[in-house]
């Protein structure tokens, strides 16, 4: 799972789009694992990633889903008004 998120991650930052090929593959690994908190942390990066594609309304229910995560429970409520 964090092999792919580092993947994504890497791809983010030049723009690519199999960003969010690899995050569906790790929210689909972690989700059949029941590892919750790495399904969380696969939302984000797919809240991410659907943003630099440019489709909000999915990035913003992403990051409504990465909300579990304690860490980022602050930030969430940013993310999900950048997106709408």
């Amino acid at each position: 799972v964090n092999f792919d998120l580092l993947r994504c991650c890497t791809l983010l930052q030049v723009k690519h789009s199999d960003c969010l090929k690899f995050a569906d593959n790790a929210l689909a690994v972690a989700e059949r694992a029941g590892i919750h908190h790495l399904a969380s942390k696969s939302q984000f990066y797919r809240g991410l990633s659907l943003m630099d594609g440019k489709q909000y309304k999915e990035a913003s229910d992403a990051f409504t889903r990465a909300a579990s995560v304690r860490d980022w429970e602050g930030k969430v409520c940013k993310w999900k008004i950048a997106a709408e």
